[in-house]
């Protein structure tokens, strides 16, 4: 059995501004998906472990040597 232990959850906290330019990106028509990934990597350090969007929760187990870090949007938080 290879159980995760549990997590502590922490909110990403996207500076108003630098929010702002993300949405300008996801919400143009001219935004090819490279870019929009690029950008949210860029602003929220990564994508949903789930649906490669944008994601607002990060999740921390702690291991014996190391800890594993994970991100999900509050869409697809509860199904983890």
């Amino acid at each position: 059995m290879n159980d995760k232990p549990k997590p502590t959850i922490e909110p990403i906290v996207i500076p108003e501004d630098k929010l702002n330019k993300l949405k300008q990106v996801l919400n143009s028509k001219n935004t090819s998906p490279f870019m929009r990934e690029k950008r949210i990597r860029q602003i929220a350090g990564g994508l949903c472990c789930l649906c490669d969007g944008l994601p607002t929760q990060i999740l921390k187990y702690k291991l014996e040597d190391a800890t594993l870090i994970e991100k999900y949007c509050d869409k697809c938080l509860p199904k983890i």
